[in-house]
């Protein structure tokens, strides 16, 4: 089956605050497209869930990886630090890397939930956002907030993957965890989300 990952920097401050910009582009789509097109009921659906998290203050497997992919395609639309991968090689790698200890643990969980928390400066007056680590289904999905960075860097150092597909993800990582300090803000989180397609 068909699989795909997304390794992003996401700041859920600016992703959270975006309903307006749904709104917009879902008004916009209406009109091209019809109502019921599909463009118009994935925004319409990206628009319920910015409220759904919104009123929780969490986000559950599932939701982290949607949200993490209404970032990269609606908001950002691919622009500013990501990774995809699509390659059997890779989600091979990936499960090879996968744990249950540490920050890459969070990153890459294996299979038991944990929950992060990102700090958030009063979105819809929530002072937080936990996200759910873990797996859910063929979903994947794990988070390292911008406190934690240093810490998965230095975690990277020591580990020695044993094919190069390995090292070629731990070096994507890397080099997102550093531009995820680069960006500051404590709202910004390093996401991995994967999930098996069809």
């Amino acid at each position: 089956m068909p699989w795909r990952a997304l390794l992003r920097v996401v700041d859920f401050q600016e992703l959270l605050t975006a309903q307006a910009t749904f709104a917009e582009t879902l008004g916009a789509a209406r009109e091209s497209g019809g109502v019921d097109s599909e463009e118009a009921r994935t925004l319409r659906e990206g628009f319920n869930l910015l409220a759904k998290v919104l009123f929780t203050a969490r986000a559950t497997v599932r939701d982290v990886h949607d949200l993490t992919w209404l970032d990269h395609l609606v908001l950002a639309k691919g622009v500013g630090p990501a990774k995809t991968w699509h390659m059997e090689r890779t989600r091979e790698a990936l499960d090879h890397l996968a744990g249950n200890r540490g920050r890459l643990g969070e990153l890459i969980p294996l299979r038991r939930a944990a929950w992060v928390s990102v700090p958030l400066a009063g979105v819809g007056g929530l002072e937080t956002l936990k996200l759910e680590c873990g797996t859910s289904g063929s979903i994947r999905s794990g988070a390292v907030p911008q406190e934690a960075l240093l810490e998965l860097v230095s975690e990277l150092t020591p580990t020695a993957p044993k094919t190069k597909e390995g090292a070629a993800v731990l070096a994507d990582v890397h080099r997102l965890a550093l531009a995820a300090r680069r960006l500051g803000g404590e709202s910004v989180a390093l996401v991995l989300v994967s999930s098996v397609l069809g």
